[in-house]
């Protein structure tokens, strides 16, 4: 997997290919600003620069800087093994010259047209059947450098995320965003990094390492398992659509950012 750098306020954190958008300067517009009536990813026009579909509602034919791909779903809540999903959802991506573009995924498949073009996109599965057992909304971050890309996104199991919740007894906020974050340094997970957010996340569980416990994560645990993951719940879903981080691996500490939206779980492996 390729890390790039990138600046942000206390050091250097590093992104791997599912990791956020965790830099301090990014211009993009937030995945949260839906026109009202839009949030399941209707076809509908948003304000300028905004969240509304591209122009034609994303063809099925990519053009010059079209992109396309297919969905994986995560199988169980090790958030690593995954099997193939046919769909029904939507791909939202960054669009070219600003706003967002919006394509059905149906039969295994994407198209996307004028996707901008840059590293560490961020791009939204959306569920296409809300509160059924498959899919949640998920946000991966991909590098999409060269036209007619072909990507392999990653959705967050609904049933899975459900079981895990209920053992936590946690109830998850449709109208809060949530995240499921991986810890590395040197391609492998961190055992031992703390991840601290702005104090908006409701809840953050790390891996429980006792193999007698009744879950898989502990909610309070002190730090990243051998797993190196970390777990944040019902996060309010901020202005400008992004949840500031800080994450310590015990000897410095690193900053940044992830993108956050309602009802969808932002899936991102974060390299110190």
């Amino acid at each position: 997997m390729s890390v790039r750098r990138v600046r942000e306020a206390l050091g250097l954190l590093s992104l791997v290919a599912l990791g956020g958008s965790v830099g301090c300067v990014d211009d993009r517009e937030p995945l949260t600003n839906i026109p009202a009536g839009c949030e399941e990813g209707a076809q509908c026009a948003g304000p300028s620069g905004g969240m509304g579909a591209s122009s034609g509602g994303g063809s099925s034919d990519a053009g010059a800087d079209g992109i396309s791909g297919s969905v994986l779903r995560l199988t169980d809540d090790g958030f690593i093994q995954t099997e193939p999903f046919l769909g029904p959802a939507t791909i939202r991506a960054p669009k070219a010259g600003g706003g967002f573009v919006e394509a059905a995924y149906a039969n295994g498949l994407f198209k996307l047209n004028d996707v901008e073009l840059g590293e560490e996109l961020p791009i939204q599965i959306i569920d296409g059947v809300p509160g059924a057992p498959e899919i949640v909304s998920t946000i991966n971050y991909r590098n999409i450098l060269e036209p007619f890309a072909n990507l392999t996104l990653v959705a967050a199991n609904e049933e899975v995320l459900s079981a895990l919740a209920l053992c936590l007894n946690i109830t998850l906020d449709p109208a809060s965003g949530h995240a499921i974050l991986r810890i590395l340094k040197n391609d492998f997970p961190i055992q031992g990094a703390i991840v601290t957010d702005d104090g908006s996340a409701g809840t953050i569980a790390y891996q429980d390492l006792d193999p007698a416990a009744p879950c898989s994560y502990a909610i309070g645990g002190p730090s990243t398992g051998s797993n190196g993951f970390a777990l944040l719940f019902n996060i309010p879903v901020p202005a400008n659509g992004r949840l500031s981080l800080e994450i310590s691996d015990g000897v410095n500490p690193f900053a940044g950012f992830v993108d956050i939206a309602k009802g969808t779980f932002t899936y991102a492996e974060l390299g110190l």
